[in-house]
């Protein structure tokens, strides 16, 4: 959870690294007991509660191959209230389901390596619908800071990301419902880095190109020079002054 956390939203204190939208606000639901893995009971009253608590984005770093219908109405039912779910596709390197990330209000995120290639562990095919990069991926620890692989690094970096597009489109802001979901992922879908493998979905957001911020270096002005001289016997000149401007 620290680790996915820091990818989101890390602070910069001059040591570490710095998140994807460091100035999001985190709230955290704890459904992982000490001693074993998350119930699905646990999840759906998490996720409630971050609906009710007036979260936009919801990620969700597990995952199952179990279907639950109930699940899935819990997820549907975010979606339709204008709460983005991004979800793990999974790390079974299978074009078969994991859940939540493959209910159709979730948003699956798979993973990719430095390369744009898909992640040698990372879930494909049809219900993924981005992939970011979730391969050696560097974050907090509760104990400092270290690297961590999976989609579960993934699915946090759609997350920022999606934040960031949040926070700087009035326009979708200003949508409600699962219309305001569905513009922030045609937006995140709108200009992406392509995964050189198939099923990965539309790649991965580049934000510069959805933000529409220029990242080409402007050549400055050549200098002008205007040399300030006098003669000073028969051709021979002899420089006074160089004015570059």
């Amino acid at each position: 959870g620290t680790h996915v956390a820091g990818i989101i939203a890390a602070d910069d204190n001059g040591i570490g690294g710095v998140g994807i939208a460091p100035d999001a606000q985190v709230r955290g639901y704890c459904v992982f007991p000490a001693n074993g893995g998350a119930s699905s009971s646990d999840v759906m009253r998490a996720i409630n509660a971050a609906v009710e608590d007036g979260n936009d984005i919801i990620n969700m770093s597990l995952g199952s191959s179990m279907y639950s219908d109930p699940y899935a109405k819990t997820v549907d039912a975010a979606y339709q209230k204008g709460v983005a779910i991004f979800a793990a596709s999974g790390n079974e390197d299978t074009d078969g389901y994991s859940f939540p990330a493959a209910y159709s209000g979730a948003i699956s995120v798979g993973a990719v390596d430095q390369n744009s290639a898909r992640a040698s562990f990372s879930n494909y095919g049809s219900t993924v619908k981005l992939s970011f990069p979730g391969v050696h991926i560097y974050s907090t620890l509760p104990s400092g800071y270290g690297y961590m692989s999976g989609t579960s690094q993934a699915s946090p970096a759609a997350a920022g990301t999606a934040a960031v597009i949040l926070s700087a489109n009035a326009s979708i802001r200003s949508k409600s419902g699962k219309a305001k979901v569905d513009a922030l992922l045609s937006a995140m879908k709108s200009s992406t880095t392509k995964c050189s493998s198939s099923g990965m979905g539309a790649g991965t957001t580049w934000l510069p190109g959805v933000l529409k911020i220029a990242t080409d270096m402007t050549a400055p002005d050549a200098p002008v020079i205007t040399i300030n001289e006098t003669p000073k016997s028969g051709t021979t000149y002899a420089a006074e002054s160089i004015n570059a401007t």
